[in-house]
């Protein structure tokens, strides 16, 4: 499956497809106005998702893929305001799409990695078809995260074998692989922009007996190791989004000394230094895989609880659980995007039964449904 930094992979259930009025079409005189039209704010397929991006109400990307162990085919997904719809002709490629970054409704950019020879995957939206551009470098591994803006692209991710992890740019036309100062053995899940010449990422390297969380900062020149306030034995970063003047989230999750268990972990920066912040209570079998500010100064963070997906909710003092639609069924939230206070998705997987099914959920203000 396409999710690898997944703590065990889990089976997936059926998103309830949620139907909304959206407006009233005007009827001539005495007559019974018809139908409002109704929006579909979710999509059902056989699959996982991973990474989710919006640029307005009217357009996001979802991208993961079909969910076969076996023979997993990239998946693509598109909202257009009115419904989700899968993107044909390139799904037949074999691999995996793990993040998605959209710039605009002519530019957006997803990466994971390809089935066939396990190397990294990039692929580029123009407007009009998803391709693989040219001049990526083929470098074994995958990427698991990616942010565009403009003709800038960053994406972070790391070898298979987690022994080392990869940084790659593409500025002025061209892809190149950045060097780091990363510890060895260590992968980057995600990144953010902060800044022309600065931007942070953030993962894990591996230490005796564990997993340590790290972050990477990038000032304009070279990657290096920065100071953070996860110094127990076992965590990592999964996640990093950017706000208002210069904050970023990051989330994630803190094992015990036996890694028997762990619970949701997650971390803010100020502009001058990183603070832990205290996520819960939850049950201690859980984890924050994704993270986003909301236009106005909040945030989304979600992920898994023991048997559930979760919602959490920045309220300016500290992290609020939200209720799921998910029935109580195993399901997983990998990402989530916000384009108002009133406009976020969230996306994952859910299992009814044996199959993974993909899960779509849309936040309208009120309600996640």
């Amino acid at each position: 499956m396409g999710h690898v930094r997944r703590l065990c992979r889990l089976a997936i259930p059926t998103a309830a497809v949620s139907l909304a009025a959206i407006g009233v079409i005007a009827a001539p005189a005495r007559s019974a106005p018809p139908p409002a039209p109704s929006v579909v704010t979710s999509f059902t397929i056989a699959g996982a998702l991973s990474g989710v991006s919006a640029t307005s109400a009217s357009n996001a990307w979802a991208v993961g893929d079909t969910g076969s162990a076996s023979d997993p085919r990239i998946l693509i997904l598109h909202w257009n305001g009115r419904k989700w719809s899968q993107v044909t002709g390139q799904n037949a490629l074999p691999g995996s799409l793990l993040s998605v970054s959209a710039v605009s409704a002519d530019n957006a950019w997803a990466v994971g990695e390809t089935d066939a020879d396990k190397s990294i995957l990039v692929m580029h939206w123009n407007g009009r078809a998803w391709s693989r551009p040219a001049g990526v470098p083929e470098v074994p591994g995958k990427l698991d995260d990616v942010v565009a803006s403009g003709n800038s692209v960053w994406a972070v991710g790391g070898t298979d074998d987690l022994l080392e992890s990869l940084i790659l740019h593409r500025t002025g036309n061209h892809w190149y692989v950045v060097p780091s100062e990363a510890p060895a053995n260590s992968q980057l899940y995600g990144i953010v922009v902060t800044g022309r010449n600065t931007a942070i990422a953030g993962g894990g390297s591996r230490i005796p007996g564990g997993r340590r969380g790290l972050i990477m900062r990038w000032n304009g020149t070279v990657w290096k190791p920065a100071a953070n306030p996860l110094q127990g034995a076992n965590n990592i970063l999964y996640h990093l989004a950017g706000g208002p003047s210069g904050a970023i989230w990051a989330v994630g999750t803190d094992f015990n000394q036996q890694l028997t268990s762990y619970s949701a972990t997650s971390m803010l920066w100020n502009g001058k230094t990183w603070r832990k912040v205290p996520v819960g209570p939850l049950p201690q079998s859980s984890l924050l895989d994704g993270v986003a500010f909301v236009p106005g100064g909040t945030a989304w963070a979600v992920g898994f609880s023991f048997i559930s997906a979760l919602i959490m909710r920045w309220t300016g003092h500290g992290w609020t659980q939200l209720p799921t639609p998910d029935d109580g069924l195993l399901s997983d939230l990998s990402s989530v995007a916000a384009t108002s206070a009133g406009n976020a998705w969230a996306v994952g997987f859910v299992t009814p039964h044996s199959q993974a099914q993909t899960l779509i959920l849309h936040w309208n203000g009120r309600t996640w449904s």
